[in-house]
């Protein structure tokens, strides 16, 4: 709806942005989306702001939206509604297309596009099974959620898919989370909470569950590798906290990779980014930096992201 300026200013509509700091920022507009509202009288909304706070655009949204992302081509999309789906804005912020996985719940975690178009979606299936064969006191009915990967092509048509559930164990979930419990009536073992490209043939999946990165192959759906967790692969140099139940891995053009370690099972708790090296043919993961929040440091006991952009500054959400 088109709301008259002499009516209502932005304020009635869109929170204020205090600036703590500013210290020579990069360049550019931050793509925010909101997944929850906590104000009394508040709105969802997607918006793009500039380094000053100042809304260049926002558009009130009936739900909650995650996930934004400008695109090569100059569109933005995001995750977007209950059930989530992705949304394509045009240039001229105009709704023009509407994905959603097919046959399977939507993960509206994340999602990623390759430079060719290609558009990896995640969703989840549920299966039934005993885990009294896994566990003392295992519920012989559990509801086990699974993680599946879909990838569409540029026109939308689906090209491959993929599930957990053929390739890793139930009990590769870390039991001192908070949030696993072999004996419970669900099991949501994995809770894949990021994905990315890696390469034409590959993608990385984050498991916050697991406190493990994945590599996996798309030509044969095989597991590459695994960083982190319980089938852990990897030497850690210069690592020794490591990272618990993480979010936002992404790969870098220098072919590192970063990701949000929100340190659940750290002690003390503690959040960050952390950014690895990784030779994959000796198995090292070398931490180049760990980014904290400074002067005191942040926890983030779920949800967070980060992002390395081009003038090579780390964002951290």
């Amino acid at each position: 709806d088109f709301i008259s300026a002499q009516e209502n200013s932005i304020s009635d509509f869109f929170p204020k942005i205090e600036t703590l700091v500013s210290n020579d920022p990069s360049e550019g507009y931050f793509f925010m989306g909101s997944k929850g509202v906590s104000a009394s009288g508040g709105s969802q909304y997607i918006a793009i702001v500039d380094n000053y706070g100042t809304p260049v655009f926002f558009r009130k949204m009936n739900k909650a939206t995650s996930s934004i992302k400008p695109l090569n081509d100059g569109r933005i999309a995001y995750l977007h509604g209950v059930p989530r789906k992705l949304y394509f804005l045009s240039e001229m912020l105009q709704e023009t297309d509407i994905l959603s996985i097919k046959n399977f719940k939507p993960n509206g975690h994340d999602w990623d596009i390759s430079d060719s178009g290609n558009i990896l979606l995640m969703g989840e299936s549920t299966r039934t099974f005993d885990m009294g064969q896994l566990v003392d006191g295992g519920n012989p009915n559990a509801e086990i959620l699974d993680l599946v990967v879909q990838e569409f092509n540029s026109e939308y048509k689906l090209i491959f898919e993929w599930s957990s559930a053929d390739y890793f164990e139930i009990t590769d979930a870390n039991e001192n989370s908070p949030y696993v419990d072999f004996t419970e009536n669900q099991m949501d073992y994995i809770h894949t909470n990021a994905i990315c490209y890696d390469s034409d043939t590959s993608f990385l999946i984050s498991n916050r569950h697991m406190d493990e990165i994945s590599k996996i192959d798309k030509r044969s759906g095989e597991i590459i590798w695994r960083l982190g967790g319980k089938r852990n692969q990897f030497e850690f140099i210069n690592d020794e906290t490591r990272f618990s139940h993480q979010h936002s891995v992404r790969k870098l053009q220098n072919g590192n990779i970063i990701l949000f370690d929100n340190g659940n099972l750290h002690s003390p708790q503690q959040s960050g980014t952390l950014e690895y090296r990784l030779d994959e043919k000796n198995k090292t993961a070398t931490l180049i930096k760990r980014f904290a929040h400074q002067p005191d440091e942040v926890y983030s006991n779920h949800q967070g992201a980060t992002q390395r952009i081009e003038s090579g500054n780390t964002l951290i959400n």
